[in-house]
C-alpha cells in the first residue's frame, strides 16, 4: 500500500526561506608518511566563508592571510566571499561570489606510483573566482546562472624531478555556455532531450546501466535525485585537449573542474576539486558556492 504525501498550503502572504553559502578555499591532509591524519575542529580547514540565514541579508568574508595547517602541501591567500539575499520585484534573489589567489596544492609520488624520477607535483593557480545568481519567483521553478565566465588565471601543473628541474604545463578551461546561462532544472532536461550536441557531449560522461537515446532519455540522476554535471566542457592541458572536466595525474591524484550538483531548487558548484592520493594524501576544494531556497 502506497501512502500519499500531503502538500502544505502556502502562507498568505507567502514567505521565502533563503539558503546561500560560499567558501573560497579549503584543504586538509588525510595521510602523511603512511599515517592517518584526522580532521580537527581546533585546526580549521576552510577559509573565507559566507552564509545566509533564512531571512536573507548580506554576508561577507575576507581572509588575506589564512592560518594554514600544512602550508608546504596546501597553500593559498586572499580568500574572499560574499552572499546577498534580497527581493527584486516579486522574486527572491541570491547572489554569491567567491575568489582565492596564489593557490598551490602539492604532493609527492608514493613507491606504488613507480615514478622514481619525480620529486613532487603541484597544481597552482594565480587566481580563481566564480559568481552565481539564483532567482526564485513566487510561482514556477527557480532559475540559476553563472555571471560571466569563471576566472581561472595562471593555472598550471608543475612537476619537479630529483635534480630540481621543473616542468610547468599550463591548464586552460573551456566552459559549457549552456550551463553558464540562466536556466531552470527542467530546461536542462529539455536541452538534453532536444539539443544533439549537448546530448552527445554529456551522455558520454554518464555511467548508467541502460543506454541513453537522444530524444527519449532525460539526464541521468544520482540515487538521491540530483544531476551531477560540470560547467567545464574540455581542458587544454599543455598541447593536449582533454574532453570533459577531469585530469588524472599519475603520482598526484585527480583534479575535477567545475563540478556542479543540482536539482529542481538548488545548485552547487566548485570550480576546482582536488583529491591527491600519493604521499601525502588529502583533499582540496577551491571557489565553491551553493544556493537554494523555498517559498512557504
Amino acid at each position: 500500500m502506497s501512502l500519499a504525501v500531503p502538500i502544505l498550503k502556502r502562507k498568505n502572504p507567502a514567505d521565502f526561506l533563503f539558503r546561500g553559502n560560499a567558501a573560497a578555499a579549503s584543504g586538509f591532509l588525510t595521510s602523511l608518511k603512511g599515517q592517518f591524519i584526522p580532521v580537527n575542529l581546533n585546526k580549521p580547514t576552510v577559509h573565507g566563508e559566507s552564509s545566509l540565514p533564512m531571512a536573507g541579508g548580506a554576508s561577507v568574508s575576507s581572509v588575506r592571510k589564512p592560518e594554514l595547517n600544512f602550508p608546504e602541501y596546501i597553500r593559498y591567500s586572499d580568500c574572499e566571499t560574499s552572499v546577498l539575499g534580497s527581493q527584486e520585484g516579486e522574486s527572491m534573489v541570491t547572489t554569491l561570489r567567491t575568489s582565492v589567489k596564489n593557490v598551490r596544492v602539492a604532493t609527492s609520488p608514493s613507491p606504488e606510483d613507480a615514478l622514481p624520477d619525480v620529486e613532487l607535483t603541484a597544481f597552482q593557480a594565480e587566481s580563481l573566482a566564480i559568481e552565481v545568481r539564483s532567482i526564485h519567483p513566487p510561482e514556477g521553478d527557480p532559475q540559476f546562472e553563472v555571471l560571466g565566465e569563471p576566472q581561472n588565471l595562471g593555472m598550471f601543473l608543475e612537476t619537479v624531478d630529483r635534480s630540481g628541474e621543473s616542468i610547468r604545463t599550463p591548464i586552460r578551461l573551456i566552459f559549457d555556455a549552456r550551463l553558464l546561462s540562466r536556466c531552470t532544472f527542467e530546461e536542462l532536461d529539455n536541452e538534453f532531450l532536444g539539443n544533439r550536441d549537448f546530448f552527445d557531449h554529456h551522455s558520454a560522461r554518464f555511467d548508467t546501466d541502460e543506454g541513453l537515446t537522444f530524444g527519449q532519455s532525460r539526464i541521468p540522476r544520482t540515487q538521491d535525485g540530483y544531476l551531477l554535471m560540470s560547467i567545464v566542457r574540455q581542458i587544454e592541458f599543455g598541447d593536449e585537449t582533454v574532453q570533459g572536466n577531469v585530469l588524472d595525474i599519475p603520482g598526484y591524484g585527480r583534479i575535477s573542474f567545475g563540478v556542479m550538483v543540482t536539482d529542481r531548487i538548488s545548485r552547487r558548484i566548485s570550480l576546482v576539486r582536488i583529491r591527491f592520493g600519493s604521499d601525502p594524501g588529502g583533499n582540496s576544494c577551491l571557489a565553491s558556492v551553493e544556493t537554494n531556497g523555498i517559498w512557504q
